[in-house]
């Protein structure tokens, strides 16, 4: 029974929706009656978990109301899940969103055709490991970043890449040696389209590149013609190339890349072959390995060019054993076999056994551990206008670096004493002795008749 006063006392639901829209509060109500359910309200991220009083969920059913009281809203944090697909499908069964509780949410594989997914990551770097399932305890906003890679196993899946420039900008995995016998090669890349992507050899081959007089290509000559900005290339091998080109205008000339447009890191890649390269009315630049780095910031390391190199030009001619023309960067643990032969017919000729030239202060240039062995001939224009190095012709200091080149030099047709010292001259087996008991044997291998270090 309830007394008088109960009996004839009316009470206040208030309602506190806790950044939720407005819930107006109820009134009127008698001792022991029931408030009315109000309609759900919303919060913007959050996902409604039902009224509570003094932590305990209220009963609109169950509860009697005897005293005024405020019920206070309760959510849930709803975790978003975005997926940069970088071009592929999602994959339906991966959800966009999930309430934060002790689960574990498992992610499921999306597609992109021609491409090979190689995981979802927490960065556009594709930095770290690799995420397959999120730790639903997590109340923040989660972007997940597909990461897609094109393989090659065969010449046409490398032919689709050089005729195809969506995939300039790829990640590629060679899955196999590739013997190029009998294909007139075109570049990757060119000045308009850079090749800005990642070229993982995995330590195969591919054999047997050639450029001939019958390409139609622009000045920029080798396996990739121009590359841009984040173009990395490492543990890629090619062998027996061969560039037999002339032309009326300037050329960059590499068999791995002619002409990196942007800093470019190559680390763990050979090349082998001939370069012959004549420019009947300009300059050139010439190098074993690249041709011509255009920006500063490279890093060249572990990586060898037994290249035989003729490069004759009109004008200027720039030519290295390993790399034509240097913009500052770091060269380690390289060299370079191979004999060069540069002509002007009228200007200078700027070679180094190892780099042509470098173009920038010694401070943003570091060059160690490297050698080239590869003898040396000249052939200038005009007078006093040959310039040459074991090594390279200008720049910083070596630092164990060597140097077991001959230099023949000629000079408007007289031979001439040398015209540069940037090198320490020893003998090639001092540097066969010298790799033996100093060069890192987790990058090279040392077991080749000549002594020389091979990578593996």
């Amino acid at each position: 029974m309830v007394n008088g006063d109960l009996a004839t006392k009316t009470y206040t639901v208030s309602f506190n929706s806790d950044g939720g829209n407005n819930i107006p509060a109820q009134t009127g109500i008698k001792y022991a009656g029931k408030a009315t359910k109000p309609t759900d309200p919303v919060k913007e991220g959050y996902e409604f978990a039902g009224w509570y009083y003094e932590d305990e969920k209220w009963s609109f059913i169950g509860y009697s109301v005897t005293e005024n009281i405020t019920l206070v809203a309760k959510w849930n944090k709803i975790v978003k899940i975005s997926y940069e697909l970088n071009g592929g499908i999602n994959n339906d069964l991966n959800k966009t969103s999930f309430i934060s509780s002790d689960e574990i949410l498992y992610l499921f594989e999306p597609t992109k055709q021609e491409y090979v997914f190689y995981g979802w990551y927490d960065n556009a770097n594709f930095d770290g490991e690799k995420i397959v399932s999120i730790d639903c305890s997590s109340e923040s906003d989660i972007k997940l970043y597909a990461k897609w890679v094109f393989q090659i196993n065969d010449v046409a899946d490398l032919l689709k890449i050089v005729n195809n420039q969506r995939f300039w900008s790829s990640e590629i995995h060679l899955e196999k040696s590739i013997d190029l016998s009998g294909i007139e090669w075109n570049t990757i890349g060119n000045t308009s389209v850079p090749f800005t992507g990642q070229f993982f050899g995995n330590g195969y081959e591919i054999r047997n590149m050639e450029i001939t007089k019958s390409s139609t290509l622009e000045r920029n000559y080798g396996f990739i013609g121009v590359s841009g900005q984040n173009c990395k290339i490492e543990n890629l091998k090619i062998v027996n190339a061969k560039i037999d080109y002339e032309t009326s205008s300037t050329f960059n000339v590499g068999i791995l890349v002619a002409n990196a447009n942007n800093k470019i890191i190559i680390n763990k890649s050979l090349v082998t072959g001939t370069i012959s390269i004549k420019s009947s009315f300009r300059y050139g630049y010439c190098g074993g390995l690249v041709g011509r780095c255009n920006q500063q910031g490279n890093i060249i390391t572990n990586s060898y060019s037994d290249v035989s190199i003729m490069s004759e030009t009109y004008g200027n001619n720039t030519t290295g054993g390993l790399i034509g023309s240097l913009n500052g960067g770091q060269v380690s643990y390289c060299y370079s076999v191979g004999e060069i032969n540069a002509i002007s017919t009228t200007q200078k000729v700027s070679v180094g056994g190892l780099i042509g030239n470098n173009v920038v202060t010694e401070s943003i240039t570091q060059i160690d551990n490297c050698f080239a062995i590869g003898n040396i001939n000249i052939t200038a224009g005009s007078d006093d206008s040959a310039v040459f190095g074991g090594l390279i012709v200008s720049g910083p200091t070596t630092t164990n670096s060597f140097t077991s080149a001959e230099q023949n030099i000629i000079v408007n047709n007289s031979k001439t004493e040398d015209k540069n010292s940037n090198y320490e001259i020893i003998s090639k087996q001092e540097i066969i002795d010298y790799c033996r008991n100093n060069w890192d044997s987790n990058n090279w291998n040392l077991s080749k008749i000549s002594g020389l270090p091979d990578l593996y």
